[in-house]
């Protein structure tokens, strides 16, 4: 798949999910620092989380839960993208849907022992009322780049060959402002 591909399919992506999420088509695409609030949630399993180190990485966000098969099935590609990205500033992060919260979730994490955090949806992103909106089928994704724009967004499985492509034409770009 060329940039230029990858570039219009991004647009496409960011297009229905401002629309998905009733903003206005003029509006510049929404930044991490609007999501913010939603990612203050509690971590779950090994790998700590902090969300202030995550402004200036690339920043894929994925919605998950423990019971879904194809969630389960796309683990190894990020626990791979997160491996051999994470030094040149990439990072995963998490959000179990599970509506048993931290009791279903922990075991998980620890279990398949995620080089990413995994986080705790709360109500609010139950309820679609965070700045992701309704998630209406999972996996979703949500990938950010260093100048915390939202640059693509993936309902359903991953493509590795796609998602590989951005994540690495986001690393190349600098962050702006």
């Amino acid at each position: 798949m060329t940039r230029s591909q990858v570039r219009l399919r991004a647009t496409g992506a960011i297009a229905f999910w401002l629309a998905a999420c009733a903003h206005a088509p003029t509006q510049p695409p929404p930044s991490l620092s609007a999501f913010a609030p939603a990612l203050q949630l509690r971590a779950v399993g090994p790998t700590p989380y902090s969300y202030p180190e995550l402004p200036g990485r690339v920043l894929l966000v994925t919605f998950l839960a423990t019971w879904c098969f194809p969630c389960i099935g796309q683990l190894p590609l990020l626990e791979k993208e997160q491996r051999q990205h994470g030094k040149s500033g990439f990072r995963i992060v998490a959000v179990g849907m599970d509506l048993e919260g931290a009791e279903v979730l922990e075991p998980f994490a620890q279990e398949y022992r995620l080089p990413f955090p995994l986080l705790v949806a709360d109500d609010r992103i139950h309820q679609g009322q965070s700045a992701f909106g309704p998630i209406p089928a999972l996996p979703a994704a949500f990938l950010f780049g260093r100048d915390g724009r939202l640059v693509a967004v993936f309902a359903g499985l991953l493509e590795p060959a796609e998602l590989d492509e951005l994540i690495v034409h986001a690393l190349e770009q600098a962050p702006q402002g």
